[in-house]
């Protein structure tokens, strides 16, 4: 997902969450666009998020992502 800023950001991430049915984990990979987020804009989106998400480091996602994909 890119995000070009924090409103679209934050109404992009409020769509997944109203879609997700909840009986899975769901990994969203997003991606900042530099040229217009700032530190402080990033900041406010994961200060925005509800309790449906959890921000993790890259190689976290990751090793999630496959432990889900293991148990298929």
């Amino acid at each position: 997902m890119g995000v070009n800023d924090l409103s679209s950001g934050q109404t992009q991430l409020a769509q997944l969450a109203a879609s997700w049915d909840g009986t899975a984990p769901l990994f969203v990979a997003a991606g900042l666009e530099s040229w217009n987020m700032t530190p402080t804009d990033a900041k406010n989106l994961v200060a925005s998020l509800g309790s449906d998400f959890q921000v993790v480091r890259g190689d976290t996602f990751f090793q999630m992502l496959r432990a889900t994909q293991k148990k298929s």
